[in-house]
């Protein structure tokens, strides 16, 4: 390094030495730490330093850790190993979104049925509240849920390339039910699933192929969006083995649903 490395060095010229530390820290990429190591110093004296030069670090290790207000179950996802899981995965997947800013990890579902929301709280054991009125949002933070997620294709900036990732087979048409619910509609014509990733409804489209479900993927006019459309006779299997037995879905599309396949409410 060809520039000042000293603690005395450092406090003789405040220009010289907003640039040391600007090399470290931001050029750099340095913690507290490691830039105290170079500079023979600890590393509160760096952290003292370029708060008085008006520095920050943008090195993970300096940023903030935000304590979390409300408790949940952080391993929820670890395993999908119930209908339910699988269920929320399909709802997230339509949904719901997740961020990392600043090593904070977010994750959020928004919807207009609160029962969902409610369904989801009660799972992970979310002690915080669900805010909205006409539209509801649950948010909080977890980093190890983060990271579970991502596993399953929930993943930050999804919407053009979302995928179904290792769903376990028994569990597929759970998640299917929970992607239903978010981004499908049931019409007099048969159901249509809406998304911007093609690659997802070609996933789902061959989920349902391998069970005679057969459907068409299809561009909407002047948007980015794509549909996997199924028809009345296939909309009816796919109905039929999604509601099979009294599983959680949200109510006034579960009740078209049954009424549509003429199965009983």
């Amino acid at each position: 390094m060809d520039t000042i490395t000293k603690q005395k060095d450092l406090n003789q010229d405040k220009h010289q030495s907003y640039d040391v530390l600007y090399n470290l820290l931001v050029e750099k990429k340095k913690s507290y730490r490691e830039a105290g190591n170079i500079l023979g110093v600890n590393h509160r004296t760096v952290s003292k330093w370029a708060v008085r030069f008006g520095i920050k670090s943008v090195h993970r290790n300096c940023w903030p850790i935000v304590k979390r207000k409300n408790n949940l179950n952080d391993e929820y996802f670890q395993k999908i190993d119930s209908p339910n899981k699988a269920y929320l995965l399909g709802l997230l997947i339509t949904d719901g979104s997740v961020r990392e800013v600043k090593n904070v990890y977010k994750i959020s579902l928004a919807l207009k049925d609160k029962e969902a929301l409610d369904f989801f709280s009660k799972e992970i054991a979310y002690t915080g509240k669900i805010y909205g009125k006409d539209f509801y949002r649950l948010e909080f933070t977890s980093k190890k849920m983060f990271g579970d997620l991502g596993k399953y294709g929930i993943v930050p900036r999804k919407t053009f390339n979302a995928r179904i990732k290792k769903i376990p087979k028994k569990f597929l048409y759970d998640y299917l039910r929970g992607v239903l619910d978010g981004d499908g509609c049931y019409h007099k014509g048969g159901i249509i699933i809406s998304s911007a990733s093609r690659y997802f409804l070609t996933d789902i489209e061959d989920i349902l192929r391998k069970d005679s479900i057969i459907g068409g993927i299809y561009k909407v006019k002047n948007t980015k969006a794509f549909v996997l459309s199924l028809r009345k006779k296939a909309s009816e299997m796919l109905i039929k083995k999604i509601f099979s037995s009294n599983k959680f879905a949200i109510a006034r599309k579960k009740e078209r649903a049954l009424m549509f396949a003429e199965m009983k409410v």
